[in-house]
């Protein structure tokens, strides 16, 4: 819209036609390097390359440092050619629209530096820069996002607009090591900030790019024609076709817009555009009052038939069916109580006092290594005791002997090819082996004179 405006405002004002045709190039450069808000390292290199030569003006949004950049071929101090690079804010911080009771004041451009062409003409500082701004704007710098304390922790604050450091800052001041600071008109803005926020997750707040398109055309055109030229845009934008279906209040609210912004202008101004900003005041007034004589032509609404409304008889409503459904509520049996459903787990728990028995554990197939770790630490913790209180059982023995023997038989088969297991397996069997010799010597002493060849 904002180049078809530009060519159109063009046509009237033939007196600035080298200052048009340089911002449609400007805004038409950075239609073609960027994709998506985002910028394409290599066309903006080529751009970068070409502007030495063919001079002009290339504009950027370096979306996700919240910041534009306005590259441009000058004359410097000395009258000898520079590229000069201005850098800015876009959207403002949220604490400072809060705090703000009217409008808030700005100045743009934040920061500008000049580079000599020589300079400029260096092996590798085109493509350093485009691949650094390239890179910028779509990656995130930390330490740039406000923060806010939740849950007793500082985090980022994404509903808050980025801190533009990355740019005004570290770009600009490596710039600034190549070049100089460049001496240029600051223009100030009083913008009328809003920070709609209620019920949502994000808050609504304006385009940053119309923020940068404004600003960037401002520095280029003289504040006259800036003026005129917007109040121009905002006309066709009245009479583009794709805004015919808005609502009578809205495009209202538009024309009232644009006159107050006519109401500014110098005077005189160009009568062609002010000819083509009335014409478009006038239709859409036309317009706006065709439609409200429809509304006031048409047939009132029939409202005879309130006087025949009876409350007292309206409001009694009979429902019989529901009647005989309440009833039916109130007589109905008590139901048979299901069976609950009570599932057993596969994990069998081992009481300490009592010597575990295997037969069961591999019943359930999904927990027999839980089970069996549960049986070796049934042994770690708890076989001494055991065998203190059973040393006098004549069975402890063959107790202790299927025991070690179904353990033996699960473990080979749930414990092959798995190292660590089997060397906790031969730990347990040695334990075990422990109790029932200790059993076997309390029966029979003189087994306590046979050397076994373990040691």
């Amino acid at each position: 819209m904002t180049i078809q405006s530009l060519a159109a405002y063009k046509l009237l004002r033939t007196d600035e036609e080298v200052v048009l045709e340089a911002s449609i190039c400007m805004i038409s450069s950075m239609r073609y390097c960027h994709i998506q808000e985002l910028v394409d390292v290599k066309k903006l290199a080529e751009l970068l390359h070409d502007l030495p030569r063919q001079g002009g003006a290339i504009l950027l949004y370096i979306s996700a440092q919240n910041a534009g950049m306005l590259t441009s071929r000058v004359s410097d101090q000395d009258s000898d050619l520079a590229i000069r690079f201005e850098a800015f804010e876009l959207s403002p911080r949220n604490n400072a629209v809060y705090q703000e009771a009217g409008r808030l004041h700005r100045s743009f451009p934040g920061s500008a530096v000049d580079i000599d062409l020589k300079v400029f003409a260096e092996t590798g500082l085109v493509v350093t820069i485009a691949r650094t701004l390239a890179k910028m704007s779509h990656q995130a710098a930390p330490g740039m996002q406000p923060q806010a304390r939740k849950a007793g922790t500082n985090m980022d604050e994404d509903r808050d607009t980025t801190h533009p450091g990355m740019i005004s800052e570290l770009v600009m001041g490596f710039l600034n090591v190549t070049g100089h600071p460049a001496q240029v008109n600051i223009i100030s803005k009083n913008t009328r900030e809003e920070v709609l926020w209620r019920d949502a997750r994000s808050p609504w707040r304006r385009y940053p790019v119309w923020m940068l398109l404004r600003v960037a055309l401002q520095l280029k055109f003289p504040h006259d024609l800036y003026k005129e030229f917007i109040v121009f845009m905002m006309s066709r934008v009245i009479n583009d076709s794709r805004n015919q279906h808005l609502s009578s209040d809205l495009r209202y609210a538009m024309m009232a817009k644009v006159a107050r912004r006519v109401v500014k202008l110098p005077s005189p101004g160009n009568a062609d555009v002010v000819r083509h900003i009335q014409n478009t005041l006038q239709d859409t007034t036309a317009a706006l009052e065709k439609q409200w004589l429809h509304q006031r032509t048409q047939a009132p609404l029939d409202l005879s038939g309130l006087a025949r409304l009876d409350f007292e008889r309206d409001e009694s409503t009979a429902l019989p069916a529901l009647d005989v459904y309440l009833k039916a509520v109130s007589a109905r049996q008590g139901g048979q109580p299901a069976n609950g459903f009570q599932p057993k787990s596969g994990l069998v728990v081992f009481d300490p006092l009592a010597l575990p028995r295997l037969t069961h554990v591999d019943s359930h197939c999904d927990y027999i290594n839980q089970n069996l770790h549960a049986f070796e630490l049934w042994v770690a913790a708890h076989m001494g005791e055991w065998r203190r209180t059973h040393l006098n059982d004549a069975n402890a023995c063959e107790q202790l002997h299927t025991l070690v023997k179904s353990y033996d038989e699960l473990t080979s088969r749930h414990y092959n090819g798995n190292p660590e297991a089997m060397s906790v397996a031969v730990i347990t069997v040695l334990q075990i082996w422990v109790a029932l010799d200790a059993c076997a010597l309390n029966l029979c002493p003189l087994m306590g004179e046979y050397k076994p060849g373990l040691s």
